[in-house]
């Protein structure tokens, strides 16, 4: 359970599991996450001051982050890795040079980065506060909510695909990495 939060206004449950490897990538491999970002403002009745009088439903976020690894048609856990996990001098070393291996350093990052940093608080909502309060509350959410995600993804490349031989030389140069092995 990565969030929780039920009451008079909230209806709030997302949780994580990491699926089994599938297939679909266009090449190699890709590990990636999905879900748990879609919620719901509640309506409400308004007085002529444009205050809230009564919420007419649950703010509403349920939902799972799921992480899956997919392969592409003939790309397999242990091909070689061509950047990133899999080819820096301890990889090398320790003999985790697969493409499996550095998939898996992915749906590390994803679960390390969910224990570690907490989902965004849902917005406070109460009885009285502006319609423009309202809308600021719910709107910061949605920004919050997308940075999250963001800087989870952002991480994770950081970590796995900019080290060693990095992703970004690869890009700029679609050299992989030769691996000679101790």
């Amino acid at each position: 359970m990565l969030k929780s939060v039920q009451s008079d206004l909230m209806d709030v449950n997302v949780d994580a599991k990491i699926i089994a490897d599938g297939t679909g990538a266009r090449s190699g491999a890709v590990t990636s996450f999905t879900g748990g970002a879609a919620w719901a403002a509640p309506n409400y009745i308004q007085d002529r001051h444009h205050k809230i009088v009564e919420f007419t439903g649950k703010f509403t976020w349920r939902g799972t982050v799921t992480i899956e690894t997919i392969y592409a048609a003939g790309a397999r856990p242990d091909d070689l890795s061509c950047y990133g996990r899999g080819t820096t001098d301890d990889d090398v070393r320790n003999r985790d040079i697969t493409l499996g291996f550095h998939e898996s350093c992915h749906r590390s990052d994803y679960v390390a980065y969910l224990g570690v940093h907490r989902l965004p608080d849902p917005p406070k909502l109460a009885i009285d506060m502006t319609v423009a309060d309202f809308e600021k509350a719910t709107a910061a959410f949605g920004k919050e909510l997308k940075a999250y995600f963001k800087a989870m993804d952002a991480e994770s490349v950081a970590n796995t695909d900019e080290v060693g031989h990095c992703k970004s030389t690869w890009v700029r140069t679609r050299t992989c990495f030769q691996h000679t092995l101790p």
